[in-house]
């Protein structure tokens, strides 16, 4: 999240590291979804979203956004700690907070502004749907994106709908002990423009096997776990996604943490080397990438250094200046952002000749590449 270039892109997964396995992934035949009298392995509670996977995935920030215009929150009073939900009976057949458990899923489409909602479906723990409408965005859409949202222009011909009518019946469906179980459910809170705590993400449920920032999709979770191949013929369809988010969950519920996880989830690159006594930074031509909630999730431990190689301490001047402290070793990842930019200003050119600029570029790397070696003596 925050992230645009390639470059950037590719750092941030470089500095996102799989920590090791914690279990072990097994083969899994036909399954059957549990019912909610099923007694879990482990309290409902246990498979929240915690504060720092929201912040990873980019969930809206409440600081941020409580005092934005246009957005709402299920928190009924101010407090900066986890939402303290009712602790369940461990001995009870039925966690209390399956009666809390509300599956979400929105559609959405484009407008010169970008995304916009279109359609939220709310399914409750017994699969019943709560709420369903389609919602007239508030400018003219450019792209219906048909097939994936499934709506078309004749769909929204005379919708009187619109987001603050979707948020105000939000507020009479959901409080702030309500358990939102979804798939990627930071991007349907964004265009809700809706601040809430109480998270199930299914992404997080079933991390991919690559650690993030990759992740496995819905109808890919529901042909692996569910044994059950999603209908995508005519777009998605927020009902049956919101379905589909639920009975993962409830199936995670009944068989524990390490089902469905072949792998171990990612860590901070710096926060891992930290602990080994190494140091990390980036020396960034363009300076520290900046994202929504300030520092980045994976960004974590890591030294931002802002210019060129050249203005960036040497490797040996960094573990010099770092003898008097812990780290007793740096490492140092370095953007070479000369042919970045030359081919971004190639595709910009309208006239010309590109490849004017091509002999600098390399030149450019030539010199970076000259100064890192010359650092490493």
């Amino acid at each position: 999240q925050g992230v645009s270039d390639v470059a950037s892109r590719l750092l941030r997964t470089l500095l996102s590291a799989k920590a090791k396995p914690a279990v072990s992934g097994k083969k899994q035949g036909q399954v059957k979804v549990p019912s909610l009298s099923v007694k879990a392995t482990l309290p409902i509670k246990a498979y929240l979203a915690t504060e720092e996977q929201r912040a990873r995935s980019g969930y809206p920030d409440a600081l941020q956004m409580r005092s934005a215009e246009g957005w709402v929150t299920t928190a009924a009073r101010d407090r900066g700690a986890e939402i303290a939900a009712e602790t369940p009976d461990e001995v009870a057949d039925v966690d209390p907070d399956v009666k809390r458990l509300v599956a979400l899923d929105c559609e959405m489409v484009m407008t010169s502004s970008g995304q916009a909602l279109a359609r939220v479906s709310l399914v409750g723990p017994d699969k019943n749907v709560l709420y369903d409408s389609f919602v007239q965005p508030p400018e003219k859409v450019t792209d219906y994106l048909t097939q994936f949202s499934g709506i078309t222009k004749e769909i929204l011909e005379g919708v009187q709908v619109t987001l603050p009518d979707v948020q105000k019946k939000l507020l009479e469906i959901l409080t702030e002990d309500s358990i939102l179980v979804g798939h990627s459910l930071e991007n349907d809170m964004f265009s809700l423009k809706l601040l809430h705590e109480r998270i199930i993400d299914t992404v997080l449920l079933y991390p991919h096997n690559r650690g993030w920032p990759h992740r496995q999709s819905l109808a890919g979770l529901s042909t692996s776990i569910l044994k059950r191949k999603m209908d995508r013929a005519n777009g998605h369809d927020s009902i049956a996604d919101a379905k589909v988010a639920l009975e993962l969950a409830l199936m995670k519920f009944e068989k524990g943490p390490d089902f469905g996880v072949s792998s171990g989830e990612s860590a901070p690159l710096g926060r891992l080397l930290r602990s080994a006594g190494v140091a990390l930074s980036v020396a960034d031509p363009l300076g520290p990438v900046q994202g929504t909630g300030g520092k980045l999730w994976h960004e974590e431990g890591c030294e931002k250094v802002s210019g060129s190689s050249a203005a960036a301490p040497s490797l040996a001047e960094a573990a010099a200046d770092s003898q008097a402290s812990k780290p007793k070793r740096h490492v140092r990842f370095e953007m070479l952002r000369s042919l970045e930019q030359y081919c971004k200003d190639a595709a910009a050119m309208s006239s010309g000749s590109a490849q004017d600029g091509l002999p600098n570029s390399f030149a450019n790397l030539d010199r970076q590449l000259s100064e890192l070696v010359s650092g490493l003596a």
